[in-house]
């Protein structure tokens, strides 16, 4: 979910872009798609005629800019560019270019747009911004934004994602105090994910375990929350319980064949390799018989994991290539693909 609040041109509100996680703890901070902030927000008398002079000059640039872009965001580029020159006044265009221009870690022109947005109304564009520094490797300045906020304005997702950057900097009492204050307003799947990650790392695997379960009774089906949670359970040897939290996930699951191989992994760390063995090669063959009708690269990606579990390597190997070759920019097929190639 995404949402934005904007500052009117005297207001006090920053925008706040909003972000719901969905990566684990190497993931990057994103950035996020912020809605579109209604009207055209303007200033008045000299200070609007400066800030209209700079956007068409940075329109300019824009323009040859665009041209350097990689699809597809080019074409989304190129459309907003136009629309901002049609309507140099929405700071809520400004915003969105910016986001694609770090997509394409163009970061001097999406800091360039920023700092228009910024002069329409001030604080719209702070959050984005610091999500920009932390993008492009300048964390610190990224947080020193964000201390500038009053009290006020520290709002869910500024909170989680200072946490994230105290976290990456190995100030972990600091980041779980965001967390925690974060989830006094609400829980997200970014905080719950960040919050647990956080709490295990400070050998608090137990307090983990009751910040997902907490989350899950909110959120429903949290699919990376309820693996946090079984990862977590496995580490603790609390075997029964994991698979009462896979059984759980399975039973609302799309792609079952994916929490039956989590069982099996669990299977095994008990000692019940026999049932973890008759459970992959059960979810084999079903996988089989899915892929004649529908083949996907999600399923290819299953099967080549299950057959590696019953030591059937040259068989996954032609599965993961099979699945490479429908998504040649899966991750996880090309880490599976390297680990059997180099036959570990």
């Amino acid at each position: 979910m995404k949402s934005v609040t904007a500052a009117s041109s005297q207001g006090s509100r920053p925008l706040v872009v909003e972000e719901e996680a969905r990566g684990g703890p190497e993931d990057p901070p994103r950035l996020d798609r912020s809605e579109e902030t209604r009207g055209s927000l303007g200033v008045g008398g000299a200070s609007r005629l400066a800030v209209l002079v700079g956007i068409a000059v940075l329109l300019t640039i824009a323009s040859t800019s665009a041209a350097r872009a990689h699809e597809p965001v080019d074409r989304e580029i190129v459309d907003l560019s136009e629309r901002i020159a049609s309507s140099p006044g929405r700071v809520d265009l400004l915003l969105e270019r910016a986001r694609l221009w770090s997509l394409e870690r163009r970061f001097d022109e999406a800091l360039a747009d920023l700092a228009l947005a910024d002069a329409l109304v001030p604080g719209s564009a702070l959050l984005l911004r610091a999500r920009v520094y932390a993008a492009a490797g300048r964390e610190r300045e990224a947080e020193a934004l964000l201390e500038v906020l009053p009290e006020s304005h520290r709002t869910h997702p500024v909170l989680v994602f200072r946490a994230t950057l105290r976290e990456g900097s190995g100030r972990l009492a600091e980041a779980l105090a965001d967390y925690e204050r974060a989830e006094e307003q609400r829980i997200t799947v970014a905080s719950a994910l960040g919050h647990g990650r956080v709490l295990r790392r400070l050998h608090r695997s137990s307090d983990a375990v009751r910040v997902y379960r907490e989350a899950l009774a909110q959120l429903g089906a949290a699919v990376v929350v309820r693996v946090a949670l079984i990862d977590t359970l496995v580490d603790l040897g609390r075997y029964e319980e994991a698979l009462r939290a896979i059984r759980d996930g399975r039973a609302h699951a799309r792609l079952a064949h994916r929490w039956a191989l989590r069982e099996a992994r669990v299977l095994d760390a008990m000692g019940r390799s026999e049932e973890a063995e008759l459970l992959r090669r059960r979810t084999i063959a079903d996988l089989r018989a899915h892929l004649t009708r529908r083949p996907t690269a999600a399923r290819w990606l299953l099967l080549a994991r299950a057959l590696e579990g019953v030591g059937r390597r040259a068989e996954a190997l032609e599965a993961v290539d099979r699945a490479l070759v429908l998504m040649p920019r899966l991750s996880e097929a090309r880490a599976l693909r390297a680990r059997l190639g180099d036959g570990r």
